[in-house]
């Protein structure tokens, strides 16, 4: 029996394999395993602690360039943190957020920050609560504030509702709230 190990740099994986001479395999290695439909194992791993980790896809894609290594392709990358990363994350997140918020709001009154955004007008930065819809629900807030209300209709207000109201923020707005 010969042996001619094959080596192919396949992406970010590698794999050798030994044929018999009448073409038979005798042995497959791969240095990653492969999910049911395709995906690699460390494509998977890689998407998910990039996202984690707080860095970006072009980031980590630049130090895997400099360093020859291979790299989850970038449409692979979103398609993975998409379908897996997200929705958990975000889930995980807000479970752990409340438990936090209780755990305080037991010792006194708490003014929740962080949600602005998800509020349907941009109408809370000017000290308006209450609006034709609806209502924050923060609570009572402090009459001592320190910090001075953005005047309606001022270029700052102006610039924050166009941000908060467009289109393509406001779908992509998910992704970046909870992993700074």
């Amino acid at each position: 029996m010969e042996w001619n190990p094959a080596v192919n740099p396949l992406r970010n994986r590698v794999g050798g394999k030994e044929v018999c001479p009448h073409g038979h395999l005798v042995w497959k290695w791969v240095s990653q395993p492969q999910f049911k439909h395709g995906m690699l194992a460390g494509d998977y791993m890689l998407a998910i602690n990039i996202l984690l980790s707080g860095n970006n896809y072009r980031k980590i894609s630049l130090l895997f360039d400099f360093m020859k290594l291979g790299m989850v392709d970038r449409s692979s990358f979103y398609r993975i943190q998409d379908a897996y990363c997200v929705h958990t994350i975000e889930e995980f997140w807000t479970e752990k957020r409340n438990e936090v918020i209780a755990q305080v709001q037991s010792k006194g009154p708490v003014v929740v920050l962080g949600t602005m955004v998800r509020c349907p007008a941009p109408v809370t930065v000017t000290g308006e609560h209450e609006w034709a819809l609806g209502a924050c629900q923060h609570g009572q807030l402090p009459e001592d504030r320190d910090k001075a209300w953005l005047k309606k209709g001022s270029e700052a207000h102006s610039r924050l509702t166009e941000l908060v109201l467009d289109a393509r923020w406001l779908k992509n707005v998910h992704k970046f709230l909870n992993f700074r």
